[in-house]
Order: C-alpha cells, then sequence, then structure tokens
C-alpha cells in the first residue's frame, strides 16, 4: 500500500505437454488501456449496488523464435487490489492443449504472517486455519491471507471456469516465492484447454486492515455476471443456524431428539 513494496517482479506462463514452453523470448506488439466505471444490483449480499471501477492494461506478446506464438496478459487495478489474467487466441501452433504447469509466481518482498489450511490432504478444506511466517508454508489452499506492518493481503481467484482450482506452493523459502500449483488430474495432466482460451483471475486484494478485505468487491466484479433470463424469484432472506464446524472441531455435540 502507498509506497510499499509488497511482490518483486514474478514469472509468468505456462508448460504444455509436447510444446515448447509459453514464457521466454517475447516481444510486445501492441497495448491497450481502458477505464471502466459503472455499477450493478446484486440478487443477495452486504450491498444492493456494487460499483465496479478499474483501470485496464492489456500487453499482447509474441515470442521471438520461427513460431511467433502469441498470447495476451490482462491486468486490471482496483482501489482494492490488483488481477490478472492470460488470454490465448486461436492460432495453429496453439489449438488443443495440455497444461503440464501454470508458470504463475508470486515473489514476496517480505516474509508476511500468513493465515493458511494445507492443500491436498485428506480433509480439503476442513481444516482450521493456521498462523505462522509465510516462509514456513509448504502448499495452501487459496485463498492465502497476508498481514505484515499496517498491510494485509489476500491472494485467490476468480471467474473459475473449466480449469483447475490454484493452490499457493512455495518453491523458494529463501526468497519467498510461490508459484500456482493447478489441482491435477489422476494422470498428472493439470489442464485441458481449446483456443481461443481465457484463464481466470489471478487476484490479489489488498488493505490495511481486515475488515479492508471483508468490505472489497472486487471479487464480486471479476468473477462473470448472472446468465440473463435466470428464474430467482426463488431466492428468499432468511437465517441460518448450525453446529456442523463446532461437531467437525469436538467443541459440540449434535443433540438427540426423541
Amino acid at each position: 500500500m502507498g509506497d510499499k513494496l509488497l511482490i518483486r517482479p514474478s514469472a509468468l506462463g505456462f508448460r504444455f505437454k509436447h510444446q515448447e514452453p509459453l514464457s521466454n523470448n517475447l516481444e510486445v506488439t501492441n497495448t491497450r488501456q481502458k477505464h471502466h466505471r459503472d455499477s450493478w444490483d446484486t440478487v443477495w449480499g452486504e450491498r444492493k449496488t456494487v460499483v465496479d471501477n478499474y483501470e485496464q492494461l492489456q500487453i499482447d506478446l509474441q515470442e521471438t523464435t520461427t513460431q511467433h506464438r502469441r498470447f495476451s496478459l490482462i491486468f486490471r487495478a482496483y482501489n482494492d487490489g490488483i488481477a490478472f489474467r492470460y488470454a490465448i487466441p486461436q492460432q495453429p501452433e496453439l489449438n488443443r492443449l495440455t497444461v503440464t504447469e501454470e508458470l504463475t509466481r508470486f515473489s514476496f518482498n517480505r516474509n508476511f504472517q500468513a493465515w493458511w489450511i494445507p492443500a491436498y490432504k485428506n480433509q480439503r478444506y476442513e481444516y482450521q486455519y493456521a498462523n505462522s511466517a509465510l516462509s514456513s508454508v509448504d502448499i495452501a489452499h487459496t485463498p492465502i491471507t497476508l498481514e505484515d506492518d499496517g498491510i494485509i493481503m489476500a491472494v485467490h481467484e476468480a471467474a473459475l471456469l473449466d480449469y483447475p482450482s490454484m493452490t499457493l506452493k512455495s518453491i523458494n523459502d529463501n526468497q519467498i516465492i510461490f508459484t500456482a500449483d493447478l489441482v491435477p488430474w489422476a494422470n498428472g495432466d493439470k489442464a485441458y484447454i481449446n483456443t481461443p482460451f481465457i484463464s481466470p483471475w489471478r487476484v490479489i486484494q489488498a488493505g490495511t486492515s481486515a475488515v479492508d478485505l471483508l468490505n472489497s468487491d472486487i471479487m464480486l466484479n471479476l468473477n462473470a455476471p448472472a446468465e440473463e433470463n435466470i428464474d430467482i424469484s426463488y431466492i428468499k432472506p432468511g437465517k441460518y443456524m448450525g453446529i456442523l464446524w463446532e461437531m467437525h472441531t469436538g467443541s459440540a455435540i449434535r443433540p438427540v431428539t426423541e
């Protein structure tokens, strides 16, 4: 926040099966900027109306090698965070692809305190959040929340559709670098995509206190709007009270009724 550096320059790109990685020997062929400000009404939520206000930069890239494969990086800057995604247009060299690794890296500039749950464990998301130094995290589900020196961040994803979910895996403890580790298929492949392809958003929410993350609408704005002509009349406000989590942690038991 302000002039504080949160993330150092980080690698981006893909590795594919039976193809060279799409990450090096690139040149910028075009850039496009736009300002967007709009608002929309929610079906339900904390606010009736959500303001969608961002600056966008699209960078079109092409390989300098003989294949001249092309893709774009799309960045959005909001008041409450930033997001980026990949766009690969249809082209002879990139048609039907098997992703073996997404090369997205997050090179954090400091050893934040992290709130996180481990990925690839038997109970999946059903763990209590650990609080430890970011350097002690091996592999974590997203969102992962980070805090230090009046800064709080959360790393997550939005618009996840027909693509594996992202975990964060440590690849360098000393420099605190994490990679976007995609949950694989049973055979180890990460994703099967056809071009044209647009990836989910990689999102970094940011604020000065935890309430800033709670009040952030960046995830709502990055997810796709609801399809038109969907019947939402069945959605009614109500209240729910349950003890499932208390039962899971052993702090409560299910009442028995006759």
